[in-house]
């Protein structure tokens, strides 16, 4: 389940994973398991690749798309 909070993640954009590490952490230990990313956030898709890996059952991941209809976005994730 999504936590009612959510943690845009365009902060993690131009950090490094040194950087992230410990934001992702902090918000994980404060309930927020919602994570909004997009193609256009930079780096923070593989900040939180990670975590992903080792605790997927725990976190919430939204992604935007640049596409604008489904049949591309669901191409472009493909």
């Amino acid at each position: 389940m999504s936590s009612i909070v959510t943690l845009g993640c365009y902060a993690f954009s131009k950090i490094s994973q040194e950087e992230a590490d410990p934001l992702i952490e902090l918000a994980l230990s404060h309930g927020v398991n919602h994570f909004d990313v997009a193609p256009s956030y930079g780096e923070a898709e593989r900040r939180l690749r990670p975590w992903l890996e080792k605790r997927r059952n725990e976190l919430f991941l939204a992604c935007k798309t640049l596409k604008r209809t489904k049949k591309e976005a669901e191409k472009s994730y493909s």
